[in-house]
């Protein structure tokens, strides 16, 4: 689904008893990779965020975590979203934001914003959907609060100014 929605193409070769490749081909784009750039305290360093990032597929969850930890933030990466909330409530008070898919196996990325807002109401919460995904009218407004969307697919550029404009007031 995502790779032929951005033109690409997936090919796949098998042979009994060698094993398989995939070969994923994107077309080569006009935007210029994201410059690395953190947010500075008056001292001049780096601010690194602690997040979490759940979602239930594996490729998807790295891509996420990878893109995070290249904007310079310490990642914890979950896909199982039940192991999730036993990490929010044992590390909550410590963690500065969640990035969490919407649809995954057991409960709903709305069920651990609803959880991080309860019991964490500083802690900051992003929620991510795929392509056709349907959200309840009220998701950016749940739990009392706005909850910024991220579309997948999106750009390091698109994950960095989120993150921007979520910590904006910290």
């Amino acid at each position: 689904g995502v790779i032929i929605k951005h033109g690409g193409a997936l090919m796949v070769e098998s042979a009994l008893g060698e094993g398989t490749t995939f070969s994923i081909y994107l077309p080569l784009t006009a935007e210029q990779p994201a410059v690395e750039s953190v947010q500075l305290l008056a001292s001049g360093e780096a601010v690194k965020r602690r997040v979490l990032v759940i979602d239930d597929q594996p490729e998807l969850l790295e891509i996420l975590s990878m893109m995070t930890e290249t904007l310079g933030h310490d990642v914890v990466s979950c896909v199982d979203p039940l192991e999730a909330l036993k990490i929010i409530a044992s590390e909550g008070n410590v963690l500065d934001l969640v990035i969490t898919d919407y649809s995954m196996p057991g409960i709903t990325g709305l069920e651990i914003i609803d959880t991080c807002a309860r019991d964490y109401p500083e802690l900051h919460v992003v929620l991510c959907s795929g392509f056709g995904e349907s959200l309840p009218e009220n998701a950016e407004q749940l739990a009392g609060y706005k909850v910024p969307m991220l579309q997948k697919p999106f750009t390091i550029a698109t994950l960095e100014a989120m993150l921007e404009d979520v910590f904006a007031d910290d």
